[in-house]
């Protein structure tokens, strides 16, 4: 699965979606908080599953899951992924 880090600049938790500024190139992407999920809020630094065949919606790019990482520049040791 495509795997990726940036920045949550837009979030409304009572419609549940958001939008995450990735690091790099390329256009927003375009998130849920899956139930079980730790919450998120404008600013975050988060890594991010995107769908296996990314799905691209009006808003953007489709992210399957998403997690805060530690830091603002995270590298691989870093992120802990969920179970």
């Amino acid at each position: 699965m495509e795997e990726g880090r940036g920045r949550v600049v837009f979030y409304d938790p009572k419609a549940n979606y958001g939008f995450i500024d990735p690091d790099g190139e390329g256009g927003d992407v375009v998130f849920s908080i899956r139930p079980g999920d730790e919450p998120v809020q404008v600013g975050d630094y988060v890594h991010f599953e995107l769908a296996p065949k990314p799905q691209v919606t009006q808003m953007g790019t489709q992210a399957l899951r998403v997690w805060k990482t530690a830091g603002t520049a995270a590298s691989a040791a870093d992120i802990t992924v969920p179970s």
